[in-house]
């Protein structure tokens, strides 16, 4: 039973790995909804103009993350890991009540970027 719990891991483990690899390239390219997610957290943060720089520092934990993950000594911690990293977006909220749901929007193509004031 053990062996077959530590082979259901692998599967868990890839995906993980691969769907934070994959937003890496929104990340690392500047995307435009990445750009916009990433100036509401920073703003959030009280970082205002270091958007990216923060967004290459998230992109760098999460490869950090993925490679965890991969590993079997260190899948939990990395695991663990991925979570704190992906915990802060979603809940971030601005004074404004500006959520960064519109980010992720922006991400898959669903809104158009509005100038940052």
């Amino acid at each position: 039973m053990d062996r077959i719990l530590r082979l259901l891991t692998w599967p868990a483990a890839f995906y993980i790995a691969g769907t934070l690899l994959w937003y890496e390239q929104y990340k690392l390219t500047g995307n435009e909804g990445s750009v916009y997610l990433f100036t509401i957290l920073s703003d959030w943060l009280f970082i205002h103009g270091y958007e990216k720089p923060f967004r290459l520092f998230v992109a760098a934990m999460e490869i950090v993350a993925s490679i965890l993950v991969l590993i079997p000594a260190t899948r939990v911690f990395g695991a663990a890991f991925a979570l704190g990293i992906m915990s802060v977006g979603p809940t971030a909220r601005q004074p404004d009540r500006q959520s960064p749901a519109r980010g992720y929007a922006l991400l898959r193509g669903q809104a158009r970027a509005r100038p940052h004031a």
